[in-house]
């Protein structure tokens, strides 16, 4: 609310919350809450909210202070974020990547068979860490955590910038990256490729507009509302092109909101039809 009014009263509920659930302060790391490092995402996103763009606050310097923490600069040396770093937890709580074998459970704490890249796990709480699969709190990650560590992630980038060339090179060495992996025996596919879903267009809009193709590559799928909110949420670095912006005007409001995202999930879902497109008011 503070961000889409500017009314001082929601900035100022915002430092309540985040004083009231331990702070973002330079040197003290905040251990609030199950799964610590995705709660402390959580409160990084409104401390950068409350730093209003200004790198130098207290908030965004603390926000960054943080999760650099959560990144391997701590007193273990683990990166939280699995893959990245020099070390991060190996006897995590995930059945897929940390299955067990030979008679013994993950419980029993053997080190993963796989390395879940890019999964944030609980990691240190103000009772300290351990690496063992069943400490559910220190070795677990799921979608929740991770969603809030992207958001944190976005907000220090936009105002700290960063390099992720180095991600290219894990790619490379990791094996369980591949993006060319078959999930079916090639014997087994049709003789015939199948058909690109298609958007019907109906005949009374221009040929060159696409309600919902926000991304202009000529289909409406999930990633024409996600290059919506993105450039929602920072129009100087997820420009919409001039035919992107007239195709992902589709809520029946003049103007993009998020509203037209929400239109846009709904046909990925199967609650509305392309050819439902613009809605009308």
């Amino acid at each position: 609310m503070y961000k889409a009014t500017g009314d001082k009263a929601f900035k100022d509920e915002l430092i309540v919350e985040i004083e009231g659930q331990g702070g973002m302060k330079v040197g003290k790391y905040n251990t609030n809450g199950w799964g610590t490092s995705r709660i402390n995402c959580a409160i990084q996103m409104d401390a950068y909210v409350v730093a209003d763009g200004d790198p130098n606050s207290e908030y965004a310097q603390g926000a960054k202070w943080q999760l650099d923490y959560i990144l391997g600069d701590n007193n273990l040396g683990y990166s939280f974020l699995l893959g990245f770093g020099e070390k991060w937890p190996v006897h995590i709580h995930h059945r897929a990547a940390n299955p067990g074998g030979e008679g013994i459970t993950s419980a029993q704490n053997p080190a993963a068979k796989y390395t879940n890249y890019g999964m944030l796990v609980g990691g240190i709480d103000a009772n300290g860490y351990e690496d063992h699969a069943d400490r559910y709190q220190y070795t677990e990650g799921a979608l929740d955590y991770n969603g809030c560590f992207a958001i944190a992630s976005a907000c220090a980038a936009t105002l700290f910038d960063g390099d992720a060339t180095t991600f290219d090179d894990i790619k490379k060495s990791a094996a369980e990256i591949n993006a060319d992996f078959k999930f079916a025996d090639e014997s087994t596919k049709p003789t015939e490729p199948p058909t690109e879903p298609s958007t019907v267009i109906p005949s009374d809009k221009p040929s060159d507009t696409l309600y919902g193709d926000a991304n202009c590559d000529s289909r409406v799928t999930i990633a024409d509302a996600t290059a919506i909110l993105q450039y929602i949420g920072n129009a100087d670095s997820f420009a919409l092109s001039e035919q992107g912006m007239a195709n992902a005007d589709v809520n029946g409001e003049s103007g993009i909101s998020a509203d037209d995202a929400v239109v846009i999930q709904k046909i990925d879902a199967g609650l509305l039809s392309a050819a439902d497109l613009p809605l009308k008011k």
